[in-house]
């Protein structure tokens, strides 16, 4: 069974707690505060195997060795901003009786009792400081990391320092197992190498595809087309997003100018989703040559006809809410964005599927989609994921412990895509607002289609910056700007071919 099926099977099974869930009386929901308390709704059962088991218990015998993961943990803080910064997606203390919090205690339950380890977690402080944290940590003589779960953004920090094995070297881990993130392993791959993976081992990875909220009582109103009809046949594209969204916009009060807190808009957006709309119109900056070294290769033709249409679309005033023209907000995200959606004054915002946990007391329905198409001629929906989210699998040089390491990363893979990722799951659609069967069959679309560019986590020149920069500006001129980095770009790409031969002793 493959990643995409064991999605939709995890799917099917919360499908069938449908019924007893939307029955549940507004009295009867769980305290997540209480330790006590029944949860909700069940953490749901595991997915059954249809096919022999994929995972084989290696009959290992560690004698209680402990074993680290690093991990960013807000947790321990007393959570953050965001719902999801209420777990660490290494460990937790104990069982609450809340679903996905108790996911992650059983997933460190089963390991530990399968290969007979003591788990451990080196707790970092941020996303902002995660790959600095450790850098600094195995730099000052830290033995102790076995493993890291670490953000994107953070991972140039590491990948070029020299402190990373080639996972490759693990011989008992095979990542061609479902619950390891195929295209992550393709992408990941240069130069026989590979230094970071993702997968169900990373409920970061979870959190972060790039979601198109919408609300349910604005289409109503406005008498739009269902949107789920819409994505399922194709048409949902960058030309229909914005045909919506100018559709509802509207000066509500009547005095002429966009008022962010009383009219009405068509979408909210940030200079990042630029790029995410590159790419999820399948424009790809960085492919690898016959012997696995990345080069740069830019569609100029296809950024500049999609800048053409997204542009004008992004500086339309009164119709899109765009996070870098607005101020008086500490967190306009939070404060604004979040706001004008549950209040039924936003028709989309776009951003990571996380937010769809600080969604569930939203008083109208919403539902979620992935990131439009470029156009319907594109074959399939491409999810792209936030950096600063989404955590990868590393390994430090300091650790030598193969076999230990190899049989723990299928373990924590292949138990949390049994435990972790179904709770997710659950979490996310939990409450009234996203308990539909089209919600689910978009979760499934949306988290079995991401992608990933090594172009926008390392930023080579600030190759991914320019696509930020020409948000702001209705009429961009893309040619003149990548021709201002195409040089600083191909050279800091080489610095990091380099650095990586000089980390792999070539």
């Amino acid at each position: 069974m493959n990643r995409t099926d064991r999605i939709t099977a995890t799917l099917l099974a919360l499908l069938l707690l449908l019924p007893s869930c939307a029955a549940a009386k507004p009295e009867e929901e769980e305290s997540e505060t209480s330790v006590t308390a029944a949860p909700q709704t069940p953490v749901p059962e595991e997915v059954p195997e249809t096919d022999p088991p994929e995972y084989a218990d290696p009959g290992k015998d560690y004698d209680g060795a402990t074993f680290t993961t690093a991990a960013i943990d807000y947790y321990s803080q007393g959570g953050g901003t965001w719902a999801c910064q209420s777990y660490c997606e290494a460990y937790t203390d104990e069982t609450t009786g809340e679903i996905l919090n108790d996911a992650i205690y059983e997933r460190n339950e089963r390991v530990s009792d399968t290969l007979n380890v003591k788990m451990a977690t080196f707790s970092l402080t941020s996303y902002e400081t995660a790959g600095t944290e450790i850098r600094d940590a195995l730099l000052g003589g830290e033995t102790s990391i076995d493993l890291c779960l670490e953000n994107g953004s953070s991972l140039p920090t590491l990948l070029s320092s020299g402190l990373l094995q080639n996972l490759y070297n693990f011989e008992k881990t095979d990542f061609s197992h479902s619950w390891w993130d195929q295209t992550s392993v393709k992408e990941f791959t240069f130069m026989n190498t590979l230094l970071a993976v993702t997968g169900d081992i990373s409920l970061g990875i979870s959190l972060s595809p790039i979601t198109f909220f919408f609300n349910k009582q604005i289409v109503t109103d406005h008498d739009l087309e269902d949107p789920y009809t819409l994505a399922r046949e194709g048409r949902w594209t960058f030309d229909t997003l914005i045909g919506m969204s100018e559709t509802v916009a509207s000066d509500v009060n009547g005095n002429g100018k966009a008022d962010l807190e009383e009219d009405r808009f068509g979408i909210a957006l940030e200079p990042v989703s630029m790029a995410y709309a590159i790419y999820a119109g399948g424009v790809k900056l960085t492919k690898t040559d016959e012997e696995g070294i990345p080069y740069l290769d830019v569609d100029e033709e296809s950024i500049v006809s999609m800048l053409d249409v997204l542009a004008p679309f992004f500086n339309e005033t009164g119709v899109t809410m765009f996070s870098i023209k607005i101020s008086g907000y500490t967190n306009v995200f939070r404060e604004l964005f979040l706001p004008s959606l549950m209040e039924n004054r936003l028709l989309f915002y776009d951003n990571q599927l996380l937010v769809a946990m600080n969604l569930r007391e939203m008083d109208s329905d919403f539902g979620i989609l992935p990131h439009p198409k470029r156009n319907e001629a594109q074959e399939t929906y491409l999810c792209p994921v936030s950096y600063w989210w989404a955590t990868f699998a590393v390994v430090p040089k300091v650790n030598s412990r193969y076999d230990l390491t190899g049989d723990m990363m299928d373990a924590m893979g292949y138990f949390s895509q049994k435990l972790v990722t179904p709770a997710y799951m659950e979490k996310t659609i939990q409450g009234k607002t996203l308990r539909d069967e089209d919600s689910l069959e978009m979760l499934d679309l949306i988290l079995s289609n991401r992608v990933y560019e090594l172009a926008a986590i390392y930023d080579w020149g600030r190759i991914n910056s320019i696509f930020g920069q020409l948000s702001t500006n209705a009429s961009p001129r893309f040619a003149s700007a990548y021709k201002s980095v195409q040089k600083v770009s191909g050279k800091a790409l080489e610095k990091t071919i380099d650095e990586i031969r000089e980390s792999l002793g070539q």
